[in-house]
């Protein structure tokens, strides 16, 4: 079912896909992989020591990393740390969801303030959104954001100003996928909610989605894929009438959506699937 792409000897090793090219943090190293061939293309180290809370975004030119309360733009092309910004002082104040957008890279710090550094002029400001620590943010239209207290957030992307908030869950809000009409979001309390864009109200709510933590992979024509690896699947869910269409016997932390292909990283192993094969 599952293809081997690639083989790491890393023990903490993370996996994010642009283009035809497979970036993976792999202990001190960027590592970078074409998709097609499974060969390296370039390989450096660039971190002086193992991280196991490391977090990054390949965005154009730059990756941008979040470890702990330290925030890393590196080159793209060459794998050179280019910034580094200092979010926060210690676990209380380290950084939880990251996203950016043509103009900023954002990022929640622990128990509510959002952080937004501007790409061309790297300066750093705060702004207070949120009562509780934001886990997942996305940058489109608005900045969407969804915290421990289980809200979403719809933030002004010039003010930076909260607009609206809706209690969506019970418990953390953690994971977040936009689409053209829908947000759709991922909790703790093992729901997946189903919000309008526009007024961010709750359409419809499936309790139990899985029966132990998940998350949300990505979207896949008329679908929507949810994985929950203490439960040993991914879920796929029919978009039009928000129904289960299928169930797959295997899940990692690390899988996401590329042409077609769900790819999955579990240990040091890069892997992928033909959804239309499933």
């Amino acid at each position: 079912m599952f293809k081997s792409v690639f083989q790491l000897n890393g023990t903490n090793n993370i996996m994010k896909i642009d283009g035809n090219i497979i970036y993976v943090c792999s202990d001190k190293n960027i590592i970078k992989i074409d998709k097609n061939t499974s060969k390296v293309i370039d390989c450096k180290k660039v971190f002086p020591k193992n991280g196991k809370s490391r977090d990054f975004i390949i965005d154009g030119d730059f990756i941008y990393f979040r470890e702990f309360f330290t925030c890393y733009r590196i080159d793209s092309d060459t794998l050179t740390i280019m910034n580094e910004w200092k979010l926060g002082n210690d676990l209380r104040t380290d950084i939880c969801g990251i996203c950016t957008d043509d103009s900023n890279f954002y990022a929640g710090i622990r128990n509510g303030p959002l952080a937004i550094i501007n790409k061309k002029t790297c300066q750093l400001k705060y702004y207070n959104v949120s009562d509780s620590s934001i886990w997942t943010i996305k940058a489109d239209d608005f900045i969407y954001a969804g915290n421990v207290n289980g809200q979403i957030l719809k933030i002004d992307k010039l003010s930076y100003q909260l607009i609206k908030y809706a209690n969506i869950h019970k418990k953390n809000l953690k994971s977040m996928l936009l689409t053209k009409e829908y947000i759709y979001t991922g909790s703790q309390d093992l729901s997946l909610g189903i919000i309008d864009r526009e007024t961010i109200e709750c359409i419809d709510k499936y309790k139990n989605c899985h029966k132990k933590m998940f998350y949300l992979v990505g979207k896949w024509k008329n679908y929507i894929i949810t994985a929950s690896v203490p439960c040993g699947e991914t879920k796929v869910w029919d978009i039009s009438n928000h129904s289960l269409y299928k169930t797959i016997n295997k899940a990692t932390w690390n899988m996401t959506m590329k042409d077609s292909k769900l790819y999955m990283m579990d240990g040091g192993m890069i892997s992928y699937a033909d959804m239309n094969k499933l």
